[in-house]
């Protein structure tokens, strides 16, 4: 069987975390020291938050808390043990380089996208 009966029944944010691998993510994070002097909102946590953000389209950190305290019963799909206070995500957003993100997103292998003229 195919692994795609992993994911019946979980949601399809969950199924999008799970395409994003651990590894990958410890690696990045220790490569550019991610999680120095943080005590709350860890680099795997910001992500989560963040992807969350796009994901559902919110447009303010009142938002994104909202969203996600409504969500509270899921958070273990996630992989969050709490919802991050507005104050500590606007550290994050503030402290925390987008640099980091860029090269997570660069060492996800995604399928080649093939043209239409076969290039």
């Amino acid at each position: 069987m195919d692994n795609i009966t992993n994911y019946v029944g979980q949601p399809i944010f969950s199924q999008l975390l799970y395409l994003i691998d651990n590894a990958s993510i410890d690696s990045v994070c220790k490569k550019y020291a991610a999680d120095k002097y943080t005590k709350k909102l860890t680099f795997k946590d910001h992500l989560t938050t963040m992807l969350y953000t796009v994901f559902s389209g919110c447009t303010s950190i009142r938002e994104v808390q909202t969203g996600l305290e409504l969500c509270a019963g899921k958070l273990n799909h996630f992989d969050l043990k709490q919802v991050p206070a507005r104050s500590t995500l606007s550290d994050g957003n503030k402290k925390r380089s987008s640099k980091v993100f860029g090269a997570l997103y660069q060492s996800l292998s995604f399928p080649r996208r093939v043209s239409a003229s076969g290039l």
